[in-house]
């Protein structure tokens, strides 16, 4: 688990080296988003945390992401992100879409239904993706408070172990189901752009 949180803030540190790295160029201009959002899905009302950063250039912002991801059990998506910013009608707006992968893997307990037993399952990571957009207000010359509704999916590896019946020796046996899952939830997010 140690080692899964240090290649987090080595993602991390890199993203910051690419927002100093672009102010070398005079084109491009740097940005940084931290976030906080609420994750709305069938399972449970959840958050995440996110540090977004990247280059900009006549409104298209190209970066990297990190996100700490509560939903369901906590995993660590890192992804491209790509966003566009228009006006419409005097309203600051932008679209973006963001595609990666989950770093952690994470567990859950159930209670069986047949048995009263709890079956732990295991999930690996997946694909990370996410597509939305939302609204830049401006607060200071080169700040903006971001508000901004997406929907994100998270696919994952389910395992877990179950108890058949074996008729040829009369006992029970041990199988493992496995199962991939695409985690569907909606996310509203708070951020400042700098």
């Amino acid at each position: 688990m140690a080692n899964k949180r240090i290649q987090f803030f080595l993602l991390l540190a890199l993203l910051g080296s690419a927002t100093i790295n672009a102010q070398t160029n005079k084109h491009w201009k740097p940005w940084l988003v931290p976030e906080a959002g609420i994750l709305v899905g069938s399972y449970t009302l959840d958050r995440d945390v996110r540090l977004n950063a990247g280059i900009e250039k006549k409104g298209i912002m190209l970066g990297l992401g990190a996100a700490v991801d509560y939903y369901r059990f906590e995993s660590y998506p890192v992804y491209f992100q790509a966003r566009k910013a228009f006006d419409f009608r005097k309203v600051n707006l932008f679209v973006m879409s963001s595609w990666g992968y989950n770093l952690k893997s994470g567990t859950v307990a159930e209670l069986s239904w047949w048995g009263g037993r709890t079956i732990t399952k295991k999930y690996s990571g997946g694909v990370y993706g996410e597509i939305g957009g939302g609204n830049m207000i401006r607060i200071r010359k080169k700040e903006r408070l971001q508000v901004s509704v997406s929907w994100v999916m998270k696919s994952v590896q389910e395992t877990y172990p179950s108890s058949i019946w074996n008729p040829v020796d009369q006992s029970l046996r041990t199988i493992t189901n496995q199962a991939r899952y695409n985690m569907h939830r909606t996310a509203l997010r708070v951020g400042w752009k700098f």
